[in-house]
């Protein structure tokens, strides 16, 4: 069989701060393919020239997963790590990283337009070794924690506390470790506050106004569990990919409710995601769902109790859906009480997908 020739790429990298340009090779003879014998040989000239220590200490700092897609590197061990063999990993595809890459000791390594590789509305982006080992991975959207970029120029998910603030959490902590930046800092220190969820205003309740108006303003209710009242300007919340929504109320009261009436650019049962800031950029509170408002003969979704957790949560499974999660009556306005539940479904990922296509 003949070998095409390879094909050179060339990609934007930003290595402390600065930009420089890499060639990437990309051959149809991969490692999976090659002779066992050169496997072997390459294989073993990597571990020698690395110290196994350093592998598990580079990690996905930031990544752009709507739009051009980008991701950046941190590699906080105790030595450089030659990339070689390396890719970055979507739902959709992969980018393999240009061979002699090396990211040195606390360097921030980023890679502009990565192709197509990330799902838009959820999947997972991973760091795979050129032994096929994963090193990092993140879940994002509806299918993990960490939450999905919404649809504007220039919003990055990153990790806080950066990767050179300490070792990240586990894969299952995407929730409270990863976040939005309004403002990408690719090349430099991640600077988005870190999440605090379950800290302040719960989303309490999600639908339409009266049914007689299903899907033409949807609406979200917020409740604040504390016993003062808490200053609401500058907070704002996201959907998923829809647009950025920044509450009109000026405060809410204490163990008191206020709602908020979306615009119809906002479609709750396309979002199926919800997402709370503060003025300051904090997320507070999130939660998922699966399933049509309509097709439940229902006109909103509640939590039940009033502010009940979960605080984390990406589907209908994660956000408490059966438990503390209800297709319900609306009360919007008002305390929930005993929300008359019908559990929010726990379908597949495939049947989410499915709806978007």
């Amino acid at each position: 069989m003949m070998l095409q020739p390879p094909t050179t790429r060339p990609r934007t990298a930003i290595r402390g701060g600065t930009h420089r340009r890499l060639g990437s090779t990309v051959h149809p003879l991969t490692l999976a393919t090659r002779p066992l014998a050169s496997l072997a040989v390459f294989a073993a000239a990597t571990v020698l020239s690395i110290p196994e220590s350093a592998y598990a200490e580079v990690y996905l700092n930031e990544l752009v997963i709507r739009g051009t897609e980008r991701a950046e590197l941190y590699n906080s061990g105790p030595a450089p790590v030659l990339l070689t063999g390396w890719k970055l990993a979507g739902d959709l595809g992969d980018f393999l990283i240009p061979d002699d890459t090396t990211i040195a000791v606390g360097e921030y390594l980023a890679f502009d337009d990565l192709g197509d590789i990330f799902h838009d509305i959820g999947g997972e982006g991973a760091l795979i070794d050129d032994l096929k080992l994963t090193r990092d991975v993140v879940a994002y959207g509806q299918v993990g924690g960490a939450p999905l970029p919404h649809d504007s120029g220039g919003v990055s998910l990153c990790r806080a506390p950066d990767a050179a603030l300490g070792p990240p959490l586990g894969p299952t902590d995407n929730a409270l470790y990863w976040t939005l930046d309004l403002t990408s800092t690719f090349g430099a220190s991640n600077d988005a506050p870190n999440p605090d969820l379950g800290s302040s205003v719960i989303i309490n309740e999600l639908g339409t106004t009266t049914p007689s108006v299903r899907f033409v303003n949807d609406s979200i209710e917020l409740y604040n569990p504390t016993g003062a009242a808490i200053i609401l300007g500058g907070w704002y919340a996201t959907f998923g990919a829809g647009p950025t929504y920044f509450l009109t109320s000026t405060f809410i009261p204490p163990s008191g409710v206020i709602v908020e009436k979306l615009p119809p650019s906002i479609d709750l049962d396309t979002t199926q995601l919800a997402y709370l800031f503060t003025d300051l950029h904090v997320r507070v509170d999130q939660l998922g769902w699966s399933g049509s408002f309509a097709s439940e003969g229902e006109s909103c979704i509640g939590r039940c109790p009033d502010g009940a957790g979960p605080n984390d949560g990406f589907n209908g499974n994660s956000s408490g859906g059966g438990t503390s999660l209800f297709f319900t009556l609306c009360t919007l306005g008002q305390l929930n009480g005993g929300c008359n539940p019908t559990p929010v479904d726990r379908v597949s990922w495939g049947q989410v997908k499915g709806a978007y296509r």
